[in-house]
This record gives C-alpha cells, structure tokens and sequence, in this order.
C-alpha cells in the first residue's frame, strides 16, 4: 500500500492542474506516514488475526465438541459482528472513493464559461504595446488557423490573477465603495477569442474609451432591479481625477 501510494498519489495530483501551474498538494510518504500505516497493521493484525487465532488455540477440540450450542452460537456471533465491522468499514471507503473521482470527473467537464482549449497564452514583456502591439495582432489574426487574438492584462486561464490594487469606484449619488471589484484589462475582440457570451450588450470595439464590461455579480449589487447597460460609475484613476466608466455590455 505504501510503495503504490508513494507512485499513485503524486501522479493523481500532476493531473488536477496545467503543467505550466500545476496543483501544490503534499501526498509524500514521510516517517509520520510510514508510522501511521505499521500502526494501523499492527492494530488490524492484533484485533482481526491474532485475537481470535488465540481464543481458537486455547480450546481443545474434545471440550469444543461437547459444548453446548449456546455458547459456540454467542462466539458464532461475536465473530460475526467482527465480520460486519470489517464489509461496513470497507463499503464505506469504496463509497467515499468513488464519490470522489466522480467530483473529480465533473470538474474535469464542467463548463467554465470561457474556452479551454485551442488557445495558445503568451507574455510581452512591455508594459504598454501600444502601436507595435496592434501591429502584432494584425499580423496573428491573418495567420492561416487563427480564429482570434487579442491582449489581456492577465491570463484569464492562468487560474491566479497575481498581486494587484483594485481601484475604489463610486457610483452616481454615492460615496466611494469599500468593496473593490477586480478588473482585468483587455483589447477589442477580447470575448470574441475567448468565446465568452455575453448576455446582453456589446463587445468593446477599437477606439473605445472608458467602456466597462461588468459580470451578473457586480451589476446586482451595485444595480438591483435595473438594467446596468448604459449606467455609469466611476473608477479612481493614478491622477486624482477620476476616470468615468459606462457599461457597454454584462
């Protein structure tokens, strides 16, 4: 058990994430684990083998035979108890098991809303593309096979946003919120590559400025009961102006 826990678990672990991010989850078999398993033989092998394979030796086959029924029936049932211990213990492990590759299929399929294969990542390293950046797209876009391209201030399928300050908003009659939503910044043709339908609204289009694309989350809280397209907020900005946001699509 320990020889293919030391292969299997480490194996199982590499699956539940990309190479380039994978899962962290310590499964090493350590002192502290080899010592739990010799203690849980040591212990099965007292209560389930040695226990009885004593009471049994310590009877001799004449007496045996000339005991009442009564007895050998209560030591019958005793041993049977034991018995049913050992099916309900093992039926339990088998149930939770399979409960739990059958979780693990189910993510492995669920849909995540944004398309997860067929999309190649890459970083620049400057900060601002700028012109050079459009040029770089244009160029991707006509390739032979490309369907799509656009820029992304993070990876959406990285599954780690990174280290950032989220900027305070404050919507029209109101103070700055406490809360701050995150953000991602991105290029026209953004959810066109990603394959992210919008539900209602528009995408971003070239030239656009101070356009905010906003999930169902942030337009019920900020705008319950209304329709968010077109509503405006703002968003404190580096200057101390702050910069004004119309919702062009949720």
């Amino acid at each position: 058990g320990l020889a293919f826990a030391a292969n299997a678990a480490p194996l199982a672990v590499s699956q539940l994430g990309p190479s380039d991010f994978p899962a962290y989850l310590d499964v090493g078999v350590d002192a502290r684990v080899f010592g739990f398993a010799v203690l849980c033989a040591v212990v099965t092998a007292l209560a389930f083998g040695l226990i009885p394979a004593l009471r049994a030796s310590a009877v001799a086959p004449n007496l045996a035979l000339q005991t009442d029924s009564g007895k050998l029936s209560g030591r019958t049932g005793a041993l049977r108890a034991v018995l049913s211990v050992q099916v309900a213990f093992g039926i339990a492990v088998l149930f939770l098991s399979g409960l739990l590759v059958t979780s693990f299929r189910r993510l492995m399929n669920v849909d995540l809303g944004f398309a997860k294969e067929r999309v190649i990542l890459f970083d620049l390293t400057a900060k601002a593309p700028g012109a050079a950046g459009t040029q770089l797209l244009d160029h991707i876009r006509s390739l032979p096979g490309v369907e799509g391209a656009s820029f992304s201030g993070m990876a959406l399928m990285r599954g780690v946003f990174g280290p950032h300050i989220a900027p305070q908003i404050r919507l029209p009659g109101r103070d700055w919120e406490r809360a701050r939503p995150s953000y991602i910044a991105v290029s026209a043709g953004f959810f066109r590559t990603m394959q992210i339908r919008l539900l209602s609204g528009r995408e971003f289009h070239d030239g656009d400025a101070g356009s905010m694309i906003v999930n169902q989350a942030f337009a019920r809280k900020y705008f319950p009961g209304q329709d968010a397209l077109g509503l405006g907020f703002e968003q404190m900005g580096d200057d101390p102006k702050p910069i004004s946001l119309t919702i062009v699509g949720v």
